[in-house]
């Protein structure tokens, strides 16, 4: 799943997990003089544009854990009503 999300995003993504929780921080950096306002307008189409790939490379897998926890959710409650 991994390569296929970085596949549709089109660069390498940084997968940073956390051992004491169930989660993992998905990142893509760029180093930045913050304080140079006149970069900003760049700054912030650079951001758009790597937002939005990101988004467009986590719908279907995103998609597909939804219909997972759907169908969970869905066999927990059948259970509890036996």
């Amino acid at each position: 799943m991994k390569e296929d999300i970085e596949s549709k995003f089109g660069d390498e993504l940084s997968w940073e997990s956390s051992p004491d929780r169930i989660q993992c921080r998905i990142c893509f950096k760029k180093d930045v003089d913050g304080y140079d306002r006149q970069e900003w307008p760049k700054y912030t189409e650079w951001l758009v544009e790597h937002m939005t790939k990101l988004e467009i490379a986590l719908r279907e897998p995103l998609q597909a854990v939804n219909q997972l926890l759907k169908g969970d959710r869905r066999q927990e409650e059948s259970n509890e009503t036996k």
